[in-house]
């Protein structure tokens, strides 16, 4: 599938025609060569999927990747956890999706590309969930500054303690994103 905005980008699962090489988030070098080096092998291979935003000329200027994902009833809040536990068939992990990477370019950072490209996760989780049961979509946030822009999409920090410098795991309950997709559906989006 091939979606674009505006003509100034399109999105759609990484192939070999996407011209990674000039690729570079600027924050993380180790995300910059996973996506030039590991991207389409991992893609390939069923690890996760790749979507990545590339312009007219196939260059990649944002790129995020979905993965199925089991997560730990444990680091959710009490409230969630409780819920989950006190079912008769409690399990202490639960289905879930993960947002395993999302990058953007640091020629387009600062603009809407990262909106959009949550925007394009979001309703991609919405078409796994019309095939398949998935209670969260989680990510981890690779500084503390990511936390802030996460939960303006909704995520919440999980209250499991984290070492100084280690990832923030977050997530997202699978209602609230249906009820974002319905909303960027109602408005008419362009994804």
């Amino acid at each position: 599938m091939n979606q674009a905005i505006d003509g100034a980008f399109s999105l759609r699962a990484l192939d070999a025609a996407h011209d990674l090489r000039a690729f570079d988030c600027k924050r993380n070098e180790e995300m910059d060569t996973w996506l030039r080096k590991s991207a389409l092998r991992s893609h390939e291979s069923d690890v996760t999927r790749v979507f990545v935003a590339a312009d007219a000329n196939n260059r990649a200027l944002g790129f995020f990747t979905l993965s199925g994902y089991c997560l730990e009833v444990e680091v959710l809040p009490n409230g969630d956890s409780k819920k989950l536990l006190s079912r008769r068939d409690a399990k202490s992990t639960v289905p879930a999706h993960y947002i395993g990477r999302l990058a953007v370019d640091k020629n387009h950072q600062g603009g809407d590309l990262g909106k959009f490209l949550m925007d394009a996760a979001f309703l991609k989780y919405a078409q796994i969930l019309k095939l398949t049961t998935s209670s969260y979509l989680c990510l981890d946030a690779q500084n503390p500054g990511l936390v802030d822009y996460y939960k303006k999409f909704g995520f919440k920090p999980t209250p499991k303690e984290v070492s100084q410098g280690a990832p923030i795991p977050m997530y997202l309950k699978s209602s609230a994103i249906k009820t974002w997709v319905n909303a960027l559906n109602s408005e008419g989006s362009h994804l």
